[in-house]
């Protein structure tokens, strides 16, 4: 804890005076370029690089989800928010350069062994928003000369509160190659640039606006789909290092300390040649309901966004329930809580299986 200490305090002065220069410089003259998918909501606006970073705007919260929170005003829109690879002596992502202002050059995108992307073809937007055919843009880039190309999918449901990131990984070369895939995101939460974390047993990252997030607030979460990953929430800067250090994220929270952070997700791969690995992740949103404070438009009471509110008490009360080993309880669920599914995971010695039921 006391190197961990250290070290953010030794990077405080640079932290202060890098980013601040970085805001001021104003919107870079943009090379890449990038796709919008704009919907009724909650998520009003989703942007994708061809260089595989991104932003969101989110209804009633103030700019971006992502830092720099301003950048939604400006050519591109995206923030630090992206896909990552580990491969060889280097790091392959995004061009934060070309974005309005970035924090990853501290000490990611400044380094000697980062290398921004090759973007590659990149859709327009294709879907309706429905399940049935979602939103969708789909994005590729290629790592430098090492074979190994990055494609990306991103979809998004009206009404829903997150997005659905699928990464696929390619190797096409004649000889195996290994490395690490990075998801990571620098929380911008509702507002505000500093925030609590927590780590769910399922794997999922969070950050949050309580320790642990036990006031079931406002949170972004990414969600691993695919099995096996390692994550980490944090002081920004650090976890922009564990990306350049090029090796797993060390399974670690901040949960209790309140501070500028960002969460992220990584994976292993060991890819024969010319063979190919799909990575999913879920960008989930839970907002304050604006509405509710006098000082909103009612953005904040969308269907959708009450939807996630109520599912995310129902899975703070159940993660109370098992830290505490209470069964048999009742359980009230929130008024119009509708057409949500929970999943639970039991833990401990002795838990053979559990059986219940949830009934709205």
């Amino acid at each position: 804890m006391e190197r961990s200490l250290a070290r953010r305090l030794g990077v405080l002065g640079v932290v202060a005076t890098v980013v601040g220069a970085l805001a001021s410089a104003g919107p870079a003259l943009a090379t890449t370029t990038t796709q919008t998918i704009s919907s009724a909501g909650p998520l009003t606006s989703l942007d994708v690089g061809n260089d595989l970073d991104c932003q969101v705007a989110y209804a009633g919260w103030p700019g971006g989800a992502f830092y720099p929170t301003e950048s939604l005003g400006y050519v591109p829109a995206t923030g630090d928010c992206g896909t990552f690879v580990s491969v060889g002596a280097n790091v392959y992502g995004p061009d934060f350069d070309e974005n309005y202002a970035s924090g990853t050059g501290i000490a990611l995108s400044t380094e000697p062994n980062y290398v921004p992307y090759t973007p590659g073809a990149q859709s327009a937007v294709t879907g309706a928003g429905t399940s049935a055919s979602p939103y969708a843009v789909t994005s590729s880039a290629a790592a430098g000369a090492t074979g190994i190309a990055v494609g990306e999918s991103d979809r998004y449901v009206t009404g829903q509160t997150g997005f659905t990131t699928n990464i696929t990984v390619t190797n096409t070369t004649g000889a195996s190659v290994s490395g690490v895939l990075y998801r990571a995101v620098d929380c911008y939460l509702q507002g505000s640039d500093n925030g609590y974390g927590d780590i769910e047993r399922d794997g999922a990252v969070a950050c949050s606006s309580s320790a642990n997030d036990t006031s079931g607030g406002p949170a972004e979460e990414l969600d691993p789909i695919t099995p096996g990953s390692h994550d980490a929430e944090g002081y920004y800067n650090d976890l922009w290092g564990d990306v350049d250090a090029q090796t797993n994220f060390p399974d670690t929270c901040d949960c209790t300390i309140s501070e500028d952070n960002a969460i992220g997700l990584d994976w292993g791969f060991s890819l024969a040649a010319n063979t190919s690995a799909l990575y999913t992740v879920h960008t989930n949103f839970i907002a304050t309901d604006i509405s509710s404070s006098g000082t909103g438009s009612g953005s904040g009471s969308s269907s959708g966004q009450g939807n996630q509110r109520s599912r995310h008490k129902v899975r703070v009360t159940l993660r109370q329930l098992a830290r505490h080993h209470r069964t048999r309880r009742l359980m009230s669920l929130p008024a119009g809580f509708t057409g949500e599914r929970v999943r639970a995971t039991l833990h401990g010695t002795g838990v053979r299986a559990a059986t219940g039921t949830i009934t709205y």
